[in-house]
């Protein structure tokens, strides 16, 4: 996906990228997440287990450190599995556009957790221009705080085309893949957390 390109390619800048890199690597193990397990051929010592059924369109997840396990589905929910359990309320609903392979497509749990109760989600918005966005939540319980979702970093325009920009020497076809969906002399926009 176009926003993962980003955090793949421009990681280091804070842990908190780093962590959603990571979200984002395990969006295939999130899809095993929907449905029954099927059959695999695993290494001595695995097993496979089902931890949840009933997830629309699973596409990442993170451990919390009290053993919650949050998982985004592409319509804008952010699930929790608690004692191996789905709650049926979801943590935090957002308003995406879920078009392709777009929706809410990462998460990460602060480092902190445990006492700051960060959740932080990268989603595609629904407002004119579409963009990729980080926000960050609190957790208050198994739901997220009514009010605290700061936005930490709007990336460029969905609508711009790379293919549009001639890439023909080595550095300008990293920019393009860094910031693959508008000016690749342009950073992010970035707001305070």
């Amino acid at each position: 996906m176009r926003g993962e390109t980003w955090i793949t390619a421009c990681v280091g800048e804070t842990p908190i990228l780093e962590a959603l890199r990571y979200a984002a690597l395990v969006r295939v193990a999130a899809g095993l997440l929907a449905g029954p397990v099927g059959a695999a051929t695993l290494p001595a010592g695995f097993t496979e287990t089902q931890v949840a059924a009933g997830l629309l369109s699973p596409t990442a997840m993170a451990f919390a450190p009290d053993g919650r396990i949050f998982i985004c589905q592409q319509g804008g929910q952010l699930r929790v599995v608690k004692e191996g359990q789905l709650l049926p309320t979801p943590f935090v609903s957002l308003t995406v556009d879920s078009s392709g392979e777009r929706g809410l497509i990462g998460v990460a749990i602060d480092p902190a957790f445990q006492t700051s109760g960060f959740v932080y989600l990268y989603h595609t918005t629904t407002t004119t221009p579409r963009r990729n966005r980080v926000i960050r939540v609190t957790a208050a319980g198994d739901v997220a705080a009514a009010g605290s979702q700061v936005t930490i970093v709007d990336l460029d325009d969905l609508s711009c085309s790379p293919a549009l920009r001639p890439c023909t020497s080595r550095p300008a076809r990293l920019a393009c893949r860094c910031w693959s969906m508008g000016s690749p002399t342009r950073r992010p926009t970035a707001s305070k957390a």
